[in-house]
């Protein structure tokens, strides 16, 4: 499955569906439900601009999780700042910057953050992987019974979608 690093706290507020367009220097044709990683890197210089968003005060209360997967969300367009009339609605968006905007909706975050690598761009992420460090033990809270029922809209295999598998 496909997956984004994001920067903190920019990937919080996407996962909690706050923030509904992410911006890049690149466009993608990549639609449907990815998995949103918290890159190492924090933006402390944001999280004042924020706060409200975030439930804290101020940057010294704010303690993301980083360098894990720690939610999802569904692509559903990609706007590209240079074809849009300045009259067009999606001008008014709060979030959309440019040159192009990732447009997400229906945001998950999970229960359990995965440690996991990021990349640039967009990467894979081995489902059975993640599951299964989801699934253990340390991974758990506790008198969580279903660590996965955040994960109900992915699929059980990156090769379920393909013939024969």
């Amino acid at each position: 499955m496909k997956a984004l690093s994001v920067r903190q706290p920019w990937a919080d507020l996407i996962v909690d569906g706050v923030k509904d367009v992410e911006n890049r220097t690149w466009k993608t044709n990549i639609r449907g439900r990815i998995l949103i990683h918290a890159a190492k890197r924090v933006e402390h210089w944001v999280v004042p601009k924020v706060s409200m968003y975030l439930g804290v005060e101020s940057s010294f209360d704010y303690h993301p999780v980083v360098g894990a997967i720690i939610g999802s969300v569904e692509i559903v367009d990609c706007w590209n700042k240079f074809l849009l009339r300045t009259s067009d609605v999606r001008h008014k968006n709060r979030w959309f910057s440019g040159p192009f905007g990732f447009v997400m909706t229906n945001a998950e975050r999970f229960r359990n953050p995965v440690s996991c690598p990021g990349r640039q761009g967009f990467f894979n992420v081995d489902l059975t992987a993640l599951r299964s460090e989801m699934n253990s033990e340390e991974g758990r809270c506790e008198g969580e019974s279903n660590p996965w029922s955040k994960l109900r809209s992915l699929p059980e295999s990156p090769l379920s979608d393909k013939k024969g598998a």
